[in-house]
């Protein structure tokens, strides 16, 4: 008992150390709402984990259950119900309203341009790493390794193999083939990244069309007066 007592005070403060999921979602959205009224927008998720983490310490200072985060729950429970988050929010604490088509139609472009080469080399590893890890009951945070495991396995078996295969049977067993092959190695590397460039891009529509129908319901109409009302509270949390 001791010894996890010592091992959760040592690395508690590096989880999400919330009492449930709800909650850690109010946190981040708060950290997002706090930092757009300093005129500081959170940048990268380094920076939203951070300030979800500085939400938490100084929130901690209270019972734990501050009217604040009741609120922000609510917001953030609107949000995650449409798949969205805290960065659906624009500096003004309303619902971002931008066209992502032309954005959408570039990633399908990059998509179908690099996909005879990602598909092959790392796609059907990914997808298997994304069905086993999705359906594994060893929690959420567990099925982390069965994607690693595809991301690991394919740099390091498969893409030697489907490279050597496919310039073997273009050139030959040449001996240039070696050298053929060490290059093909970071191409498809390349290429993958356009690939997930283009996926992320596609994303990006996907989440502009949920906040548009977000922001023309009921739910949206709710969601920007509590936030709101959130506003002028904020400075609890600076």
């Amino acid at each position: 008992i001791p010894l996890r007592d010592e091992l959760y005070e040592s690395l508690s403060h590096t989880t999400p150390d919330a009492p449930d999921w709800e909650t850690y979602r109010a946190w981040h959205l708060l950290g997002h709402l706090r930092a757009n009224s300093s005129g500081n927008p959170l940048g990268s998720l380094k920076q939203e984990v951070r300030a979800a983490r500085d939400i938490r310490e100084r929130l901690r200072q209270s019972d734990g259950h501050h009217p604040l985060v009741e609120d922000a729950k609510e917001v953030a429970a609107i949000l995650h119900s449409r798949d969205l988050d805290a960065r659906s929010l624009d500096a003004t604490g309303g619902i971002r309203d931008e066209s992502r088509l032309a954005w959408g139609a570039l990633g399908i472009l990059a998509m179908l341009l690099t996909a005879p080469i990602t598909i092959p080399t790392t796609g059907l590893q990914a997808l298997v790493g994304w069905y086993t890890g999705d359906r594994s009951d060893e929690g959420i945070d567990a099925r982390t390794t069965h994607h690693m495991i595809g991301a690991i396995l394919s740099p390091l078996l498969f893409w030697p193999l489907i490279s050597l295969a496919f310039l073997y049977s273009f050139v030959g067993a040449t001996a240039l083939l070696p050298l053929y092959l060490a290059t093909s190695l970071p191409v498809i590397h390349m290429v993958n990244l356009v690939f997930l460039q283009g996926y992320d891009m596609w994303t990006d529509f996907g989440d502009s069309r949920r906040r548009r129908k977000l922001a023309s319901s009921v739910a949206g109409g709710r969601l920007e007066e509590l936030v709101s009302q959130l506003a002028p509270r904020l400075g609890v949390l600076k």
